[in-house]
């Protein structure tokens, strides 16, 4: 997503005379959209990189021509995004629309949770790009429910104190207002606030973010090189660069080997949070592709006694279906049974299910489970076509 944006910003400022500068850049928008609907964002990002433009250009330009400007260079963007809005709310709409919580909580209820919790995640991901340590998936931190806890004061703290900064600055330096909202707008579709998103803090949410945090560590680095022009300074910031960098390399190189194993990748991540259901799923689908059947066993039968509330339904069924290659049918019951009664509105359980009952040539209970799934999920035509055709075998 990241890749087609700039690639989309880099033609839009392409010489007025390349007949493909709009067109390119445009494509490469749809493209970001296609890629990964947060780059709903896009337009801002665009608008403020012309606003940069412009007051690069022309520093004294008023806010008002300014504006003017920026919506007349940028309006056939927002075109595209109303379009694609129209579209995702109406032929597009997935489920339960932007919300992606099936069930309503004190998060999903609360915009001011939502704010609060947000707000909390600032420092952990200002901690991620100054010292990247302990890198792993499935971050957990708690729904915060008051303004008064710590990180969430601290996380108020950063945002209105880097904002102010860029103001008090933006007469005479724009470029820190420019960088620092660069990190924090990336954040506006992933955090939570407007729509509750799926997840509360997650690293490759700094993909965007990061680019505006590290163009402030160089704007800084240039002027404090020049307000305090000596070889003392420079080499300072030299050597601090240096270390660094290489903490950095190192870092990209152990994370590297976490990746090349899905294995060691999974378990790096449960090793940090060994509540994670995905994660012991996923572990468990890796040793089923490795033909690995004892350790899938093992680690869909741990993601199972980890599920205290019973609310992860694909644990069960890959565990059915790893009995049932196995023949160990009794137990492949057992598990669909289970699937179904977490999520008795999801189809494959109800299909393995009445599989198993049909090559064992038992086609009552094979009916019997199709016609619960067709009640269970009455608008399905392939249940009931399914059903159908049992329903002839087993006609004498």
């Amino acid at each position: 997503m990241v890749f087609w944006m700039f690639l989309s910003l880099l033609f839009y400022f392409q010489n007025d005379k390349n007949k493909y500068r709009i067109g390119g850049s445009l494509s490469f928008f749809i493209l970001a959209l296609s890629t990964k609907e947060t780059a709903i964002i896009f337009p801002f990002i665009l608008m403020l990189f012309q606003w940069l433009a412009l007051k690069t250009q022309e520093s004294s330009i008023t806010l008002k021509s300014t504006a003017f400007i920026i919506f007349k260079k940028t309006w056939s963007y927002w075109a595209i995004l109303t379009v694609y809005m129209f579209l995702r709310t109406t032929i597009l709409r997935f489920g339960s629309l932007f919300n992606l919580y099936q069930e309503a909580n004190y998060y999903t209820t609360h915009i001011e949770s939502r704010i609060f919790t947000f707000v909390k995640t600032i420092p952990i991901y200002l901690r991620l790009l100054i010292f990247p340590q302990n890198l792993h998936m499935e971050r957990v931190i708690t729904v915060s429910q008051s303004l008064f806890e710590l990180p969430v004061l601290a996380g108020f703290a950063i945002a209105f104190g880097s904002i102010i900064f860029g103001l008090i600055l933006y007469k005479n330096n724009f470029k820190y207002l420019f960088a620092i909202l660069l990190f924090f707008i990336p954040f506006i579709p992933v955090s939570g606030i407007l729509i509750p998103a799926n997840a509360l803090v997650y690293e490759h949410w700094l993909y965007l973010p990061m680019i505006g945090f590290f163009l402030l560590i160089g704007f800084a680095a240039y002027d404090i090189v020049h307000i305090f022009p000596s070889k003392i300074t420079a080499s300072f910031l030299g050597f601090i660069t240096i270390l660094w960098f290489g903490w950095f390399s190192f870092q990209t190189i152990t994370r590297n080997a976490d990746y090349r194993d899905p294995v060691k990748f999974y378990k790096n991540t449960l090793s940090y949070n060994p509540d994670s259901l995905r994660v012991w799923n996923n572990l468990g689908m890796i040793y089923v592709e490795r033909e690995l059947l004892d350790l899938a066993i093992n680690a869909y039968s741990e993601g199972i006694s980890r599920d205290t509330n019973n609310n992860v339904w694909p644990l069960r069924h890959n565990l059915a279906n790893l009995y049932r290659s196995q023949g160990r049918f009794e137990k492949a019951i057992q598990y669909y049974e289970d699937a179904i009664a977490i999520s008795i509105d999801s189809t494959p359980p109800y299909l393995q299910l009445a599989q198993i009952y049909l090559d064992q040539k038992d086609y009552s209970k094979a009916i019997e489970v199709l016609e619960r799934a067709s009640f269970a999920i009455p608008g399905n035509m392939q249940i009931r076509q399914y059903l159908f055709q049992l329903r002839t075998l087993s006609v004498p």
